[in-house]
C-alpha cells in the first residue's frame, strides 16, 4: 500500500483491531479478515504504523478531534445522537419502509440439533451484555431518547414444520422467516431485537436473528450472531461464556458523542467539507419523470452480475484490497454518470464503518455512517489516474468521517452544493482462502423471501442506491430506486453502461476516458 493513512484505514474496513503494547505492535479480528499478504504488509511496516499509532494516540489525548470515549454510565434514558434526530425523523416519516427499520439480519441453515431452552440462554446472555439491545426510542418533547427496559425479555419464536412434506419445508421455513425479517418494529412495546427457530427436521434448523436498523449496523449482527453461537456452545457444555468484558456499552458512546458536538469539537471537520464540497452540483442519473415531493411511489429493485473476467482481473491488480475495490467501484459508477449525465463533477455518498475506536469494535450499535466523495472525471485522464483520485479522496474523507454525514448535509446549502447524489454501498466478503464467520460445515446461509415493495415520498427517497455485495461467485449489484422517477428499461440501460466502463477499465487501466462510446 502506498501510505499508512492506507494501511489503517483497510485494517478498519476488514474489522481489524490494531494497538501498541510497549514496543509491539498487537492485533485482533476474525479469521476471514486477515490474509496472508495484509499480514506481511503488517509485518513489514510494523515500526511506521507504530509510529503512526503513537502518533494519533498522543493526538487524541490533546486534541479533540474525534469523540473521546468514556465510561458514562446513564440513566433508563438516554438522548440519542444530535445527528440522528434526523435520522430518526426520516424513519418515522417513512413509517411503511419496513426494509429500512429491519435492514440489519442473519438467517442460517443450522445441522444437527438446536435446543432452544440453550439458546434462550445464550439470548438471555447477549441481552445482559449489550444493554442497547433492551432500549427503544421514544420522543419526548425534547427530541428522542433511548429508553431502556430492565425487564426486557426476548424469546426465541420457535416453529416446527418437520411434520410437512419434504419439498415444502424450506418453503414453509422461508416464509415463517420472513415474516418475521419484514415485520414491523412497534414503536413503545416490542423489544427491538428478534430470534426464531423453525425446525425442519431432527438434524436440520434455520435460525435468525434481526435487530432493529437504528440501534444496530450489519457489523453489530455479525458480532450478535458470532456471540450467541458461541454462548450455545458453553451452555451445552454447562458453562458461561468467557467473553472479556465490554469496555463500553452503545449507550456510553451516545453520551459522549453528543458532549464532544456540544463543545463544538466538530469546527475542523466542518471546514473540511466545506472546502471538498464548495459548489457540487447535483448528481443522478436523468430522470424519466421529475415528481413533485409529496407523489408517492414504489421503491424497486434491478439486480445484475458484472462480468467474471473483469471482476478476476480487478482481483487480481487490487489482491483484493478493500479500499482499491471500492476506488475501482467509485470509478466506474463516477464515469457512467458523466456519460449518461450533464456533468463531469461527481459527487458519491458511500457507506462507512464508524468505529473510529478499537474499543468499539465488540460493541453492538449503530456505528455506521456515510460519506460524500466528489470526483473530477476528466475524458483525457486515465482510469488508473481516476481510480488514485477516487483513493485519495477516499482517504481524505476517511480521516474527518468523526463528522457525520447528516450534518454535513445541513452546510450543503451555505457553500452552494447539492445533495443530490447517489449511494454506492460496497460489501466485501470474498476471502481467498474461503474463511467463514461461522462453521462452514454446520451452516449455511439461508435466503429469504425479497422484502415488500415499499411506499416513498419523493422528497424522502434518495435519487438511486447501488449496492454491490463482493463474494467468492463474483460481483452482484443491486440498484435500487424510484418507480415515479425511473422506468425499469432507463435503470437496465445504466447497468449495462456500469458493467462496459467496469470491463473496459480492468481490461486496460491506461486508456483515457475519452476511449468510451456511450452504447
Amino acid at each position: 500500500m502506498d501510505d499508512i493513512d492506507s494501511l489503517l484505514s483497510e485494517a478498519g474496513n476488514r474489522n481489524i483491531k490494531l494497538w501498541v503494547e510497549g514496543d509491539a505492535l498487537r492485533f485482533q479480528c476474525a479469521p476471514a479478515a486477515m490474509s496472508d499478504e495484509f499480514r506481511a504488509n503488517l509485518k513489514n511496516r510494523r515500526n511506521e504504523i507504530i509510529s503512526a499509532l503513537k502518533t494519533r494516540r498522543v493526538g487524541r489525548s490533546s486534541g479533540s478531534t474525534t469523540p473521546k470515549f468514556a465510561v458514562i454510565g446513564h440513566d433508563e434514558i438516554v438522548p440519542v445522537i444530535d445527528y440522528h434526530r434526523i435520522r430518526w425523523g426520516y424513519m418515522k416519516s417513512e413509517s411503511a419502509n419496513l426494509k429500512f427499520s429491519n435492514a440489519t439480519h442473519a438467517v442460517f441453515v443450522v445441522r444437527g440439533g438446536v435446543d432452544v431452552r440453550i439458546l434462550q440462554q445464550s439470548v438471555d446472555f447477549l441481552l445482559s451484555r449489550h444493554t442497547i439491545l433492551k432500549a427503544r426510542v421514544v420522543d419526548r418533547p425534547d427530541g428522542p431518547v433511548f429508553v431502556f427496559d430492565r425487564e426486557c425479555v426476548v424469546k426465541v419464536e420457535f416453529w416446527d414444520v418437520s411434520d410437512a412434506d419434504e419439498e415444502e419445508r424450506e418453503a414453509l421455513a422461508r416464509d415463517l422467516a420472513s415474516s418475521v425479517v419484514w415485520r414491523p418494529f412497534g414503536q413503545r412495546s416490542e423489544p427491538w431485537f428478534r430470534v426464531f427457530v423453525v425446525k425442519l427436521g431432527p438434524g436440520e434448523h434455520v435460525i435468525g436473528f434481526v435487530i432493529h436498523h437504528f440501534i444496530a449496523d450489519a457489523v453489530s449482527v455479525n458480532i450478535a450472531v458470532h456471540e450467541l453461537f458461541v454462548g450455545y456452545t458453553s451452555f451445552e457444555n454447562g458453562r458461561e461464556p468467557a467473553f472479556p468484558p465490554l469496555p463500553l456499552q452503545y449507550s456510553d458512546c451516545v453520551a459522549s458523542i453528543n458532549q464532544w458536538l456540544q463543545c463544538g469539537n466538530a469546527e475542523p471537520h466542518v471546514l473540511y467539507w466545506r472546502q471538498h464540497l464548495a459548489g457540487a452540483p447535483p448528481t443522478l442519473l436523468p430522470p424519466d419523470v421529475e415528481p413533485q415531493p409529496d407523489d408517492v411511489g414504489y421503491e424497486r429493485t434491478y439486480a445484475f452480475d458484472l462480468p467474471d473476467a473483469a471482476v478476476k482481473r480487478l482481483r487480481g491488480s487490487t489482491k483484493s484490497n478493500n479500499i482499491a475495490l471500492l476506488s475501482n467501484l467509485l470509478v466506474t459508477l463516477a464515469t457512467s454518470l458523466a456519460l449518461l449525465g450533464k456533468t463531469d463533477d461527481i459527487t458519491i455518498q458511500t457507506r462507512v464503518f464508524g468505529r473510529l475506536d478499537p474499543r468499539l469494535m465488540t460493541l453492538i450499535g449503530a456505528f455506521f455512517d456515510a460519506m460524500a466523495l466528489r470526483i473530477k472525471v476528466s475524458p483525457s485522464a486515465t482510469f488508473a489516474e481516476l481510480v488514485e483520485q477516487a483513493r485519495q479522496v477516499y482517504v481524505n474523507g476517511a480521516a474527518h468521517q468523526a463528522l457525520s454525514y447528516h450534518l454535513v448535509k445541513s452546510i450543503l446549502p451555505e457553500i452552494g452544493a447539492s445533495d443530490i447524489s447517489p449511494t454506492l454501498n460496497f460489501f466485501n466478503s470474498y476471502s481467498e482462502r474461503g474463511a467463514k464467520l461461522i462453521d462452514d460445515q454446520k451452516t449455511r446461509r439461508f435466503e429469504i423471501n425479497p422484502a415488500p415493495p415499499t411506499l416513498h415520498t419523493a422528497g424522502g427517497h434518495s435519487n438511486f442506491l447501488i449496492k454491490v455485495v463482493h463474494d467468492r461467485s463474483g460481483m452482484h449489484v443491486t440498484v435500487e430506486y424510484l418507480d415515479l422517477r425511473y422506468r425499469e428499461d432507463t435503470i437496465r440501460r445504466f447497468a449495462d453502461t456500469f458493467c462496459y466502463v467496469f470491463e473496459r477499465m480492468t481490461a486496460n487501466s491506461n486508456d483515457p476516458v475519452s476511449s468510451l462510446v456511450l452504447r
